[in-house]
């Protein structure tokens, strides 16, 4: 992952407080970025202001090279955004031990959650 700093200063500095907070903290944008990161070109374009349609390029640009991977990261699909909003980011990965609940989550999105703490360095376990 590189530096996100010089990915932001392509954007808007408008754009800005929402995509570190998203990458951060797991704080879910507005439409338009949350588009993005959902990787839904036609949502994006649809919500994009004049200044932003132009920019989608970028937009991608940073999210392969200074976001968390996508699929399993924080970006690339509805799911991958919901879970890493779920986890906090990075810095909830950052905040210790995590445990995710079968009973409350489901299995498979315990385990996703899991496994995504545990690939970005964090501890995540699946429990009853």
């Amino acid at each position: 992952m590189n530096d996100l700093t010089e990915y932001l200063n392509a954007l808007p500095e408008r754009m800005r407080g929402g995509i570190t907070r998203f990458r951060d903290n797991g704080v879910v944008p507005g439409t338009f970025l949350q588009a993005v990161l959902e990787n839904d070109l036609v949502g994006a374009v649809g919500k994009a202001d004049d200044e932003n349609v132009t920019l989608l390029w970028h937009y991608a640009n940073m999210l392969y090279n200074a976001f968390p991977a996508r699929g399993l990261g924080c970006w690339g699909s509805p799911e991958a955004v919901q879970d890493w909003a779920a986890i906090g980011g990075l810095n909830g990965i950052e905040r210790g031990s995590r445990t995710f609940s079968r009973a409350d989550l489901g299995q498979e999105r315990a385990a996703r959650l899991a496994t995504l703490v545990n690939r970005f360095g964090g501890e995540g376990e699946v429990v009853a």
